[in-house]
C-alpha cells in the first residue's frame, strides 16, 4: 500500500475493452497499490506487463493463479470485478463471502443478461445460485446505466451501493475519437449509398435478421449495410452472411476481423446511421462513440440503453420502427455536444477516483 492509500485488487477477465481501461489506469493514477489479476486470453488481448500485473500463465495452473487472487482478495480494501461472468471467480466468492462487501462489480451486459437464459441444464442453475449469493452480498454496483442496477436488483436482489461510472475507456470520448468526429462532420454522400452500420458483433441478442427485414422494407436497394461480425458465435455470423446478401447483395459487408482502435474508429466515422436491434444492453461503447461522431442511432425502447441516453436528454431513434430519411437528414449537433461533455476522459477519471479511493495523477 502506497502511504494512506487504499490497496485496490482488479480482476481483469479479459476483453477487447479491458486492455485500454488497464492502460488508462497507469496512465492516469499511482499504481503502486494497485494489483491486475489477469485471466482469459491474453494474445487475442494483450496487456503490457507492468508491475503489478499478474497473468493467468505466470502460475503453475490455473488453480493456483485463482488461488493467488483469493489472497489477495483477503487483503485488499477495495476489489473491483470487471464482470462476475468467470464461473471459477463466482465459486471463489461464495466462499469467501465475508469479502463481498469491498467489492466493487463493473457490470457487463452479457454478464448481467445471463440471468435470462432459458435453460434446465442443472450446470447453468448451479451456477445461478452461486451468482446469486454473490451479488446479493456485493458492497458496490458499478455502471452509468441505472436500467442496469435496477435489473440486479430486480433479479438478484442485489442490495449494494449503486456507483455512477462510465466504466470502460470504450465509453469516454478521448481527443482522438473527437477529432474523428470533427473530421465526419464534413463528409458528404453524394456520389455513395447512405452507409448503414447493423450491430456491433456476431452475437444473436443484435437481432440481425429483424433487423434487416425492416432496413430492406424501407429502403430496398437504397443502402449500404455494414454488419461487424467480428466476434460471437461463428456459426451465428455466417447465417448474417447469407440473410444480409440475399436482401442486400454487394451492397452487404461483413466485417469479419477484428479492427484496432483507429481502424474501428474510421469504420464508424464513415457511417451515415447506425441501427442496433438488440434485445437488451450492448454495444454501448460503439453507441457513443457513433453519437459523438454526430451520427444518428436507432435502438429498441425496451433497453436500458434506450432510458439511459433518453433521461440524459440525448435523441435517439426507435430501432422498430425505422425511418432512415429522418434519420438521415435530422442534425444530431445538439446530440454530440451532450455526449462529448458527459462522457468527457475528466469525468472518468473522477468517477475512477472515487472508486479507487485516491485522486488522478
Amino acid at each position: 500500500m502506497a502511504g494512506e492509500q487504499s490497496e485496490v485488487v482488479h480482476f481483469i477477465l479479459l476483453e477487447k475493452f479491458t486492455p485500454r481501461f488497464v492502460d488508462f489506469v497507469y496512465d492516469n493514477f499511482n499504481t503502486d497499490n494497485h494489483a491486475f489479476y489477469c485471466f482469459g486470453d491474453a494474445e487475442a488481448f494483450p496487456i503490457k506487463r507492468r508491475p503489478g500485473i499478474r497473468f493467468e500463465s505466470d502460475y503453475l495452473s490455473r488453480k493456483l493463479a485463482y488461488w493467488a487472487f483469493g489472497r489477495a482478495l483477503a487483503r485488499a480494501d477495495r476489489v473491483m470485478l470487471h464482470s462476475l461472468f468467470d464461473r471459477r471467480l463466482v465459486e471463489l466468492l461464495a466462499r469467501q463471502q465475508h469479502h463481498l462487501h469491498k467489492c466493487f462489480w463493473f457490470i457487463w451486459g452479457a454478464d448481467l443478461y445471463w440471468h435470462v437464459r432459458e435453460t434446465t441444464n442443472p450446470v447453468y442453475e448451479k451456477r445461478e445460485r452461486y451468482r446469486r449469493q454473490v451479488i446479493q452480498g456485493l458492497g458496490h454496483l458499478v455502471t452509468y446505466l441505472d436500467g442496469d442496477i435496477t435489473r440486479a436488483r430486480d433479479w438478484y436482489d442485489a442490495q449494494g451501493q449503486g456507483h455512477d461510472c462510465l466504466l470502460y475507456p470504450s465509453n469516454v470520448i478521448d481527443d482522438f475519437v473527437h477529432s474523428f468526429g470533427e473530421r465526419s462532420q464534413g463528409a458528404n454522400r453524394t456520389d455513395r449509398l447512405p452507409r448503414v452500420l447493423l450491430g456491433n458483433s456476431a452475437d444473436p441478442s443484435n437481432m440481425h435478421m429483424e433487423a434487416m427485414d425492416r432496413l430492406a422494407a424501407c429502403a430496398p436497394g437504397k443502402i449500404e449495410l455494414v454488419a461487424p461480425l467480428s466476434y460471437g458465435p461463428r456459426e451465428h455470423a455466417e447465417a448474417v452472411k447469407r440473410h444480409g446478401t440475399r436482401l442486400f447483395g454487394s451492397n452487404f459487408v461483413a466485417i469479419e476481423n477484428f479492427m484496432p482502435h483507429r481502424e474501428y474508429a474510421e469504420l464508424l466515422a464513415g457511417v451515415d446511421c447506425a441501427v442496433f436491434n438488440h434485445d437488451r444492453q450492448q454495444g454501448m461503447g460503439n453507441i457513443n462513440t457513433l453519437l459523438s461522431l454526430g451520427k444518428p442511432v436507432a435502438l429498441r425502447r425496451d433497453t436500458s440503453s434506450w432510458k439511459y441516453l433518453n433521461r440524459i436528454g440525448i435523441r435517439v431513434f426507435d430501432a422498430e420502427r425505422l425511418d432512415l430519411e429522418t434519420m438521415l437528414n435530422t442534425d444530431m449537433q445538439d446530440n454530440r455536444d451532450l455526449i462529448c461533455r458527459l462522457h468527457s476522459v475528466d469525468q472518468y477519471k473522477a468517477q475512477l477516483a472515487r472508486l479507487f479511493g485516491q485522486e488522478p495523477q
